[in-house]
C-alpha cells in the first residue's frame, strides 16, 4: 500500500473555522474512547472496534461533544486502532530485547516468550492478570514460565511509558461515506475538470465543500490533515501498489550514498549531483535559526516577566520554524526518488546494493553531522524499499567497512587513501573518485563470504590486511618465477618485506612524509 496525498486550494475564514471545530470535536471524541480502551481489560475483551460500537448503540450512545452517529462510531475506531498500535509497538521493542537473553535462557523459555508476545492483545493479558495466558500446543515447566512472565512484566513497566492520548486537533478520519469527491468543469475551451471534496460536517445534512489542487482518483477511508499555516488540508488516501515482475537475468547496480549527491554507481555516474547544495542550504538556514532562538531564550531568561512573554511570543513560535523543516524534508525525500528512478532508468538493475543505512558514525566537523542528521538515511531506506517493489528490483545491503580507503587494484588498506572526495593509494598510485571506489567494492562485498553486513569493523581490516599480505606474496612468487635468480640468493620473505616498505618520497597528500603504516 501506498498513501496519495492531495492539497486543497486556501481555505475561506468560515470554512476554515468550520474545519477546525470539527477536528477540536473528533479529537474529544477520540480521547474520551481512549480512556475506555486504555484500561488493559477493556482492550483485552473487545475482539475488534466492533464490540464496544455495537454496546453503545444497544445502549442508544449519543457523542456527547455533538458529533453525528457515523463520525463518532469512526473516532472509536481510530481510538481502538491506536491502542492496537500501541500495544504492536511495544511487543516489537520486547522481541528486540529477548534476542539478548539467548545465551541465558532455555530454548523452552525463549519459545514461551516469543509465543507471549506474537499477539498485542496477548502480552496486555499478561500485563493485566496475575494468571498468565498459557500455551497449548506446547510445553514449558512452571520455574520456566514465572522466569519470563516476571521478566517481561519487568520490561513492560519500564517501557510502556505514558498511555496513549491525542493533544493536537489536527486530523480527521473519515470513511468512504462521509466524504465525497465532486467534478466541474473549469475551462469549456480547454475542458479541463476542478475537483471539490465534500466533507461531513457537525450539522446534520450539511457539507463543507474544499475545492483540491491537481487531478486524481482516490476513494475508501481518507484522513483530513489541517495545516494551519497555509490554511488549507491535506488528503491522505492508501493506493495499492502493484508488485513488477522481476526479471530472470540478473542486473546488479552498486550504489554508494553520498553527501554532494544521493547516490554513485561503480562506474563513476553521480545521481542527483545538487543534492549536497539542497541539504546545505536547509541545515544552514535551521543552524541560523537556532542560534538565534537560543539568543531569544537567554534573553528572555534575562528580561521581566512582561519582556519574556512578548519575546516567546512573537520571536519563538514553531510554527514557521516546524513549516520550514517540513518543506525541506520534502524536498530531500523528492531529490531521493528522483535518483532512484534515474538509476532504475539508466541501468534497469535487477538488485540495487548499498551499505548499511541504518548505521550511525561520527562525522569529521558539526556542519557535516548537520548535513547528515538532516539527510534522513531511514527516509532512504525507506523509498528503496518502497520503489523496489514498484520498479522491480531487489535491494540489498552489505557491510560498507573500509569501502572507501582501499584501493582496487592492489588491496591497500590506509585511511590516507581518501581525501575528502579524491582517492589516490599510497602504495601503488591509483587514483580516482572515492564514491566510485566504495561503490565497487559495495559490488564486490555482495558476494564476499568472509564479511558478512553485521562483521566488525575491527574484524574487516583484519580480513582485509591478510588479502593484502597474500597479493604481496603470489607478486613476489610470480616475480621470481618470471626473473632468473642465482640458487641460494632469492628469499621470499625479504621480498615481501621490501614490496611493504613504502617509497622514500612518498606523501600523504599535505606535503608531508608518510611512514609504513600498511600493517
Amino acid at each position: 500500500m501506498r498513501t496519495i496525498k492531495r492539497y486543497s486550494l486556501p481555505i475561506n475564514q468560515g470554512k476554515w473555522e468550520e474545519l477546525v471545530k470539527l477536528a477540536r470535536l473528533y479529537r474529544d471524541e477520540k480521547n474520551f474512547h481512549l480512556l475506555y480502551y486504555n484500561v488493559d481489560c477493556h482492550f483485552i475483551s473487545d475482539k475488534s472496534n466492533l464490540d464496544q460500537q455495537m454496546k453503545n448503540v444497544k445502549a442508544g450512545y449519543r457523542s456527547p461533544f455533538g458529533l453525528q452517529a457515523r463520525q463518532w462510531k469512526i473516532a472509536q475506531k481510530d481510538a481502538y486502532q491506536t491502542i492496537d498500535k500501541y500495544w504492536g509497538a511495544l511487543t516489537a521493542q520486547i522481541k528486540s530485547l529477548i534476542a539478548g537473553r539467548k545465551s541465558a535462557w532455555s530454548d523452552a523459555e525463549m519459545h514461551y516468550a516469543y509465543w507471549l508476545t506474537d499477539n498485542s492483545k496477548r502480552l496486555a493479558d499478561l500485563i493485566d492478570k496475575d494468571k498468565a495466558p498459557e500455551p497449548e500446543h506446547f510445553c514449558v515447566t512452571y520455574p520456566e514460565k514465572k522466569r519470563v512472565r516476571n521478566y517481561l512484566r519487568r520490561v513492560v513497566r519500564r517501557k510502556r511509558g505514558n498511555r496513549p492520548i491525542t493533544k493536537l486537533s489536527r486530523s480527521i478520519a473519515l470513511d468512504s461515506d462521509m466524504d465525497a469527491l465532486v467534478e466541474n468543469p473549469h475551462d469549456d475551451a480547454t475542458k479541463k475538470l476542478s475537483q471539490f471534496i465534500k466533507i461531513m460536517g457537525v450539522i446534520r445534512g450539511e457539507r463543507i465543500v474544499v475545492p483540491l489542487t491537481g487531478y486524481s482518483n482516490f476513494s475508501g477511508n481518507i484522513r483530513v490533515v489541517l495545516d494551519f499555516y497555509g490554511k488549507r488540508i491535506e488528503i491522505h488516501a492508501t493506493s495499492a501498489v502493484k508488485a513488477a515482475i522481476i526479471p530472470e537475468q540478473e542486473t546488479v547496480a552498486a550504489l554508494d550514498a553520498g553527501i554532494s549527491e544521493v547516490f554513485t554507481d561503480e562506474n563513476g555516474t553521480a545521481y542527483e549531483p545538487t543534492f549536497g547544495k539542497t541539504v546545505t542550504q536547509y541545515s544552514e538556514k535551521l543552524n541560523k535559526t537556532g542560534k538565534a532562538r537560543n539568543k531569544s531564550h537567554a534573553l528572555a531568561k534575562k528580561s521581566s516577566k512582561h519582556k519574556a512573554h512578548r519575546i516567546r511570543k512573537y520571536n519563538l513560535g514553531k510554527q514557521k520554524m516546524r513549516e520550514r523543516k517540513r518543506m525541506g524534508q520534502v524536498r530531500v525525500k523528492q531529490q531521493i526518488s528522483h535518483a532512484i528512478h534515474e538509476v532504475c532508468e539508466k541501468r534497469q538493475p535487477t538488485v540495487i546494493i548499498t551499505e548499511r543505512l541504518d548505521i550511525r558514525g561520527k562525522a569529521k566537523n558539526k556542519k557535516m553531522s548537520r548535513q547528515v542528521s538532516y539527510w534522513m538515511r531511514s527516509a532512504l531506506k525507506e523509498r528503496l524499499d518502497f520503489l523496489a517493489l514498484v520498479e522491480g528490483f531487489h535491494h540489498k545491503q552489505v557491510n560498507p567497512a573500509y569501502s572507501s580507503q582501499m584501493c582496487p587494484t592492489c588491496l591497500f588498506v590506509h585511511k590516507n587513501n581518501r581525501r575528502g572526495d579524491i582517492f589516490k593509494c599510497l602504495n601503488c598510485g591509483y587514483t580516482d573518485r572515492a564514491d566510485r571506489v566504495a561503490a565497487i567494492h559495495l559490488k564486490a562485498r555482495a558476494n564476499d563470504p568472509d564479511i558478512p553486513i553485521y562483521t566488525p569493523k575491527s574484524v574487516v581490516k583484519a580480513i582485509l590486511q591478510k588479502r593484502f599480505i597474500a597479493s604481496l606474496q603470489r607478486q613476489s612468487e610470480s616475480a621470481i618465477v618470471a626473473a632468473p635468480s642465482v640458487s641460494g640468493r632469492t628469499d621470499v620473505h625479504n621480498s615481501v618485506r621490501q614490496s611493504e616498505t613504502p617509497p622514500p618520497n612518498s606523501t600523504n597528500g599535505r606535503g608531508t612524509k608518510t611512514s609504513p603504516v600498511y600493517i
